[in-house]
């Protein structure tokens, strides 16, 4: 099940990871940068109470404030790859609708068998489902879907009811190509 909106989600998703990300890094690099700019402006002759050398102590800091905001950037780009990774899958979903929503061939399945796979995604089941499909001037034939199917529209897939969908007219058989039309 698709809807228009999910890529969407997606970019707001990305733009939050870089704003979550610099608003963790900015605060690092300034204070960082404020005990680099301590040391070096720091009376040489200071020590911290232990004896150890301000104007170093100043330096380790700023060393490890920055190193923390570098370090940031990394997990950016993990976040990054992995919203880059499931938009690419959705978006591809997306093309595959709209296709079929403009070149699909009209028709009808009948719900042979529907079995559990005993996974849930969002709550929602993921089920698979036996279809006969019939499309108008051809043979009817069988396929095995999975798909995950909001509890709202379990009810319309049970055995023996019939439901439309649209069928690539290239690629019949692929039930990846066989868009139920629920209501």
């Amino acid at each position: 099940m698709l809807t228009a909106g999910d890529g969407g989600r997606l970019k707001i998703g990305k733009i939050i990871a870089i704003v979550v990300t610099l608003m963790v890094a900015i605060p690092f690099v300034v204070v960082g940068i404020g005990f680099i700019i301590a040391g070096a402006t720091a009376d040489p002759s200071a020590v911290t109470d232990d004896g150890f050398s301000l104007s170093i102590f100043f330096y380790i800091m700023g060393g490890v404030f920055l190193a923390v905001a570098a370090s940031s950037i990394p997990i950016l780009v993990v976040i990054l790859w992995v919203f880059s990774y499931f938009a690419k899958g959705l978006k591809q979903k997306q093309e595959t609708l709209k296709e079929l929503q403009e070149r699909g061939l009209k028709g009808t399945a009948t719900v042979v068998e529907l079995i559990d796979t005993g996974m849930l995604v969002n709550y929602n089941p993921r089920v698979n489902i036996v279809l006969d499909v019939v499309v108008e001037r051809q043979a009817p034939y069988r396929i095995k879907k999975t798909e995950t199917i909001p509890m709202t529209r379990l009810p319309q897939i049970q055995p023996g009811q019939t439901i439309e969908v649209l069928v690539d007219p290239n690629d019949r058989q692929n039930p990846d190509r066989v868009l139920m039309m629920l209501k």
